[in-house]
């Protein structure tokens, strides 16, 4: 007997390029942005023990925290905790995340679980450069090296290295950059039309 398994087809996540323009890292005003939900699976609380020790190497380091949950009380305390209240923001869940994504020079995400996240995608198509943690399919898109960092899920010790890597390095940031916006194209509706339209086809 013959079992015919189910055509799968990978589809991608995409994005309005209109709305997430590619930003100018010299006018930003955040190196910093977490974008998402304020869930304990998201590991923000790892992110802030990452600013309070690359704080010390970088007194003006700067993050905003966009998003909003059940764990917002517990982070802004630890914030306080850690003496973070002048360099880290926390903004509510806002309709207009490209405003803060054209003045942030990098994103950091940390999460012990993912699939793949529409922040990423979100940050990398306005340029930004992106830190985080190799979990769900978040490697299909970060190239550990090439376009970012990929670190280890939970990993206090290797996010601190990898964010002061690149704030420290302004040539590798700049060799991140262009490998990042030349895949733009890539994330936006256009393509996604153009992969979706090849698979119908194929169907037919």
């Amino acid at each position: 007997m013959i079992i015919k398994l189910p055509l799968v087809k990978i589809l991608p996540h995409s994005v309005d390029l209109e709305r997430f323009k590619v930003n100018d890292p010299s006018q930003s005003k955040h190196d910093l942005i977490y974008v998402g939900r304020l869930v304990p699976s998201k590991r923000v609380d790892l992110i802030l023990a990452a600013i309070a020790e690359l704080r010390k190497r970088y007194p003006q380091i700067c993050m905003c925290i966009v998003g909003d949950g059940p764990e917002r009380v517990r982070l802004e305390r630890m914030a306080c905790d850690h003496t973070l209240e002048s360099c880290v923001s926390f903004v509510s869940y806002s309709n207009n995340v490209e405003e803060y994504l054209q003045k942030s020079r990098i994103l950091v995400m940390a999460s012990d679980l993912e699939g793949l996240p529409f922040s990423i995608i979100e940050a990398m198509a306005s340029g930004g450069v992106p830190v985080s943690t190799n979990v769900g399919t978040i490697e299909d898109i970060i190239k550990d090296r090439v376009n970012g960092f990929l670190v280890g899920k939970g990993d206090l010790n290797m996010l601190i290295e990898r964010l002061g890597t690149l704030l420290e390095s302004r040539q590798l940031y700049e060799k991140f950059r262009p490998k990042i916006t030349n895949q733009r194209e890539n994330l936006g509706y256009s393509h996604a039309t153009e992969v979706w339209g090849r698979w119908l086809t194929s169907l037919s």
